[in-house]
Parts: structure tokens; C-alpha cells; sequence
């Protein structure tokens, strides 16, 4: 839920989040969601 909480934070600057399956059991569709409302979302594989 962290992770969803610093989402209006990315609209001001980049952000990075580790490990994006932190958002699977409670919103599984977050990521897809957030790119529907034109957040750019891309993943990094480190």
C-alpha cells in the first residue's frame, strides 16, 4: 500500500519503486490502471 500511497508523489518527480509485485493482493491491476490515467510506467529490470 506504500507504493500506492506515493503515486500523486510521481506526478512531481520520478520515482522507483524495487519490487512492483508489492501491489498484487490488494490491487492487482494497479499498474495497468495507472497507465489508463496516463502515469508512465515502466519497468526496469536490475
Amino acid at each position: 500500500r506504500m507504493a500506492m500511497a506515493f503515486a500523486p508523489l510521481s506526478l512531481m518527480m520520478p520515482l522507483r519503486i524495487k519490487d512492483k509485485d508489492v501491489v498484487r493482493k490488494s490491487y492487482p491491476n494497479y499498474w495497468v490502471d495507472l497507465e489508463h490515467l496516463g502515469f508512465n510506467i515502466e519497468t526496469l529490470e536490475i
